[in-house]
This record gives C-alpha cells, sequence and structure tokens, in this order.
C-alpha cells in the first residue's frame, strides 16, 4: 500500500508541474512600452504603405494629392527621409509592391486606372561605343539612363575604372593625354537613391599625335556609299545637260529659208 501510495503521488506531481508549465506559456505576457521614434511627412492624406521585400523603402499613396495626379512618396527606411515623389493617377488609394521587389502597383480611385511603378536600380548607356583619336583631340560622350524611380539625379563618369572627379553631368568630354587604348563607362543615380552599375564600357583608341586617320571597314563602306549616292545624282543631270546643248545647237545651225509671198 505504501508503495502504491508513493507511485501515486510522484503521478501527481508530474501532472501538477506540467499543468504549472503550460499555465505559464498560457499566462499574457507585459507589453514593452512602444513610442514613435520619427516622423515623416509625406504628401496630402497619406491612405497605405507597401515595404519593399528588401526591407529599404516604403511606398505610400498620398489620397488627397490632387484630382488630376496624385502623388506616391517613397521613404528610405535606413534614413526615414522621403528620396522621391512619384505621379500616378488620381486620388491613389491602394499599393502592392512584386514579390521580387521590380514593380510597384499603385490603384487610382478617381481615375480608374492602376499605375505602375519600376523599382528597381536604373541603367544606363554610353555613346559613341567606340571611337578613335589622336592624342590632344577631344570628344563628347554622352550617357542615356533609363528604368529608376523618379528622376535622374546625377552621374558619374570613368577612364579604365577610375572616377573622373567633378564629372557628374550626362556628358563627358575626354581628351587623352598619351597613346593607347581607353574605357568610357559611366553611372547613373535616381531621385530615389539607387545607383546603376557601370554602362558597358566605350572603347577608345588613342593614336600619338599627329598619326593619319586609318579608315575602318565601316568608315570606307560610308565613303563608297557616298560617292554612288553622288554618281547617280550627278551623272544624271550631266546626261540632262549635255542633251539640251546639243538641241540648241542644232537649233541655232538650221539655215533660215526665206518665205515669199505671191500674193
Amino acid at each position: 500500500m505504501k508503495r502504491g501510495a508513493t507511485k501515486n503521488l510522484r503521478v501527481c506531481c508530474s501532472l501538477l508541474a506540467i499543468f504549472l508549465c503550460f499555465a505559464f506559456v498560457l499566462l499574457p505576457q507585459p507589453v514593452q512600452a512602444q513610442t514613435v521614434t520619427t516622423a515623416v511627412t509625406v504628401g496630402s492624406a497619406p491612405v497605405s504603405a507597401a515595404v519593399t521585400p528588401n526591407g529599404e523603402y516604403v511606398y505610400v499613396t498620398n489620397g488627397g494629392s490632387s484630382k488630376v495626379n496624385g502623388t506616391v512618396s517613397v521613404i528610405n527606411t535606413a534614413t526615414n527621409t522621403v528620396t522621391t515623389t512619384i505621379n500616378v493617377g488620381s486620388y491613389p488609394v491602394g499599393v502592392a509592391v512584386t514579390p521580387n521587389g521590380e514593380y510597384a502597383y499603385v490603384t487610382n480611385n478617381g481615375g480608374d486606372t492602376v499605375s505602375v511603378i519600376s523599382t528597381g536600380a536604373p541603367t544606363v548607356s554610353v555613346s559613341p561605343s567606340s571611337w578613335t583619336m589622336n592624342v590632344g583631340q577631344s570628344t563628347m560622350f554622352t550617357a542615356t539612363a533609363s528604368g529608376g524611380s523618379g528622376s535622374y539625379t546625377s552621374y558619374q563618369w570613368y577612364v579604365d575604372d577610375v572616377v573622373q572627379s567633378g564629372q557628374t553631368a550626362s556628358t563627358f568630354s575626354y581628351s587623352p593625354a598619351s597613346s593607347g587604348t581607353d574605357s568610357i563607362t559611366a553611372t547613373v543615380t535616381d531621385s530615389s537613391g539607387a545607383t546603376s552599375v557601370q554602362s558597358a564600357a566605350s572603347s577608345v583608341t588613342v593614336r600619338a599625335s599627329g598619326t593619319r586617320f586609318v579608315f575602318s571597314a565601316v568608315d570606307w563602306s560610308i565613303v563608297i556609299i557616298v560617292i554612288v549616292i553622288a554618281l547617280l545624282l550627278i551623272v544624271p543631270a550631266m546626261h540632262r545637260r549635255n542633251k539640251k546643248t546639243q538641241q540648241t545647237k542644232q537649233r541655232n545651225s538650221t539655215p533660215n529659208i526665206p518665205i515669199f509671198n505671191c500674193f
């Protein structure tokens, strides 16, 4: 009897311990005090917000921004500042970001439309893609940006992957100091702070000063085309001119036969 009572006591104690553990887990935990750390000023009457999958940006629709063109404020979560404001349709309400983070879709309640915003980093290309020049000469390169968000705020030019200080415009005048082969690239930054990767390189062949220009196959093709077009225009014109000249000579060489009036 004593052993049975001891065994029952152990079982009861075990069940009591399990019950107390579950009860502790199910008890409401104390909530830590939460405070507003900062307030970000956006557009008029913000309605909804969506966070990009990487957590870097928040897109906020400003429902009372305009009857014609509403706006979306883009917040950088690292600094809690609005990096850009994007025009969308009238009275934007809802916003959703695609799982890959490349696009944000905004529903415009006032215009029955959906605005699609590209959230990805911009891209940039450089023209001309290749160039041949002499030392001491200069040529202008142009960067063309696409994609990204908002406007394009600045560019950065590189020569052989070396940053060109102060060259932040969309054009770059290059004047090489020595002969060789150089590569010209550029990056672009949009108003949301996203920067593109470097563009495909533009190859520059630099010849020593005074070197005669050597025509490439493309140059010769252009010259031949120009010559053919010139011949097609000049030869018929010369033929018409010669024919007109011959007709004039024939008229002038025809003898005048007097006509006598017999009546």
